[in-house]
């Protein structure tokens, strides 16, 4: 049976976090023996990690005292590089920022995978990208994955000679979980006879860029009187959105409902998913979205391995012609949910998967 390490940084709500969950639920444990290793063993998605797995912690110091801080961890570290000394048959660092992750992995296997979960290029300029990457020694992985075809591509440019090592993997789906979830019978706050929109996920401006969701509300409900946006989620810019709504007078049109733990019955029942981020690898809520038929609208262009987002699932629309198109598709109650055959695309990623395990 072959030996396998995740490392990770928590397991608190949040797609990267969900995406493990479900990679961790997919394994064959007839054929791996996994260990996760987190930096903190805390999160709300603690209770669903399987059975099966053992989960060891490595927590970095963090003192007042930074000289003091730098030796113990510097101590740590000689300990773990004796401890996982190619202890492993592969090795992920799932967590793409986690310099711990980084280095308990490249340590534990020569069968070593880096996981980068977003377009990076995006997030920094040229300088910043090749400090991220470089502190992260990406050149030492012997694979790379990524989540969609655009941040593979957009990244190479930069680290060219990567390309052979590099893969695009799709997250894995729980297709069933997803089902079951969206059945759960709660309260909506739907009201039939509005448009129903929504969206899922943090709420943090830089890369969710909700205030342009917020913006496009304000200018839509003089022609939609019947328009709702409701966004379920928690973050740091929680407070600026409260603001603006109520300096705007969009109390009867928008609607924060908070962190939920389910929010399939949300997506499964709304009209519309809206998702308009400066930057995303390949968000967890497409893929839900697609298990549950669910109409989406992006601003931001996707594909992965098997999917592509505007092309034959939901619609593709541009920020500087957002009003006229989204205007059209509400107008005419336009729908483009193509029927996807997830179970196979699911089998196939998870195929992938266990390609890498065995050093593919």
């Amino acid at each position: 049976m072959k030996k396998i390490l995740v490392c990770a940084n928590s397991l608190c709500i949040g797609g990267i976090e969900k995406s493990l969950i479900n990679l961790l639920k997919s394994i064959d444990y007839k054929k791996y023996n996994v260990d996760l290793i987190l930096e903190s063993i805390s999160g709300e998605l603690i209770k669903e990690v399987p059975p099966n797995i053992n989960i060891l912690e490595y927590k970095p110091y963090k003192l007042k005292n930074k000289v003091l801080q730098k030796t113990l961890n510097f101590l740590k570290q000689l300990k773990y590089k004796i401890l996982l000394k190619n202890k492993y048959d592969c090795s992920i660092c799932y967590a793409t920022y986690s310099y711990s992750s980084n280095l308990l992995s490249r340590i534990a296997s020569k069968n070593n995978i880096l996981f980068v979960h977003s377009d990076y290029t995006l997030i920094y300029n040229e300088q910043e990208l090749k400090q991220f990457f470089d502190t992260r020694n990406i050149n030492e992985f012997k694979k790379i994955v990524f989540v969609s075809n655009e941040s593979k591509n957009n990244l190479i440019k930069y680290y060219p000679n990567i390309v052979n090592n590099s893969i695009v993997i799709n997250n894995i789906i729980d297709i069933n979980d997803i089902k079951e979830k969206s059945k759960e019978k709660i309260k909506l706050p739907y009201n039939k006879n509005n448009i129903n929109l929504l969206f899922v996920g943090r709420l943090e401006e830089k890369s969710k860029n909700i205030l342009f969701q917020l913006e496009m509300i304000k200018e839509l409900k003089n022609k939609f009187k019947n328009i709702k946006l409701y966004i379920i989620g928690d973050g740091i810019d929680k407070e600026t959105y409260i603001k603006y709504i109520k300096d705007n007078k969009l109390n009867n049109y928008i609607e924060l409902l908070g962190k939920k733990t389910n929010p399939y019955p949300y997506i499964k029942h709304c009209d519309y998913l809206i998702l308009t981020s400066n930057y995303e690898g390949y968000p967890v809520i497409f893929n839900e979205s697609i298990v549950l038929n669910s109409d989406i609208i992006s601003t931001i262009k996707i594909s992965d391995d098997l999917t592509c987002i505007g092309d034959n699932f939901g619609f593709l629309i541009n920020k500087k012609t957002f009003i006229k198109e989204i205007s059209n598709i509400l107008e005419n109650k336009t729908h483009n949910t193509n029927k996807l055959n997830i179970e196979k695309i699911n089998q196939e990623r998870i195929e992938k998967i266990e390609r890498l395990f065995d050093g593919e």
